[in-house]
């Protein structure tokens, strides 16, 4: 049991470490947030919630990972380096996908509710 409390603790510090110093992080929060307002003022239904909210996970966990894979490059190396360069930019067009995913699946739940 003390393991899992470890595991849950490392996490939670990692979650408030990134939400407090990634700028980005902090949109996606933001931007969360007018969605689910907008979500709860269309009175969206269960289904179209859980879609959103599914959605807006991917993009959170996609930063996540993208800050993560930003720190681990500059632990490795200040220096220009290709590879962490690709790295680097591979790791933010899986944000960019994520958020794009989550745009079209915003976009159809609101002109659902507005058509």
């Amino acid at each position: 049991m003390r393991y899992w409390l470890t595991k849950f603790s490392h996490a939670f510090r990692g979650f408030g470490l990134a939400a407090r110093q990634e700028s980005s992080l902090q949109v996606h929060f933001a931007a969360a947030a007018a969605v689910a307002a907008l979500a709860v003022w269309l009175q969206v239904s269960m289904v179209e919630a859980a879609l959103l909210t599914i959605s807006m996970t991917i993009v959170i966990s996609a930063e996540l990972m993208n800050a993560a894979i930003e720190r681990l490059a500059k632990a490795v190396t200040r220096e220009q380096n290709p590879y962490v360069r690709d790295a680097l930019d591979v790791a933010s067009g899986a944000v960019m996908a994520a958020v794009m995913g989550a745009v079209l699946v915003g976009a159809a739940v609101v002109f659902v509710r507005l058509a």
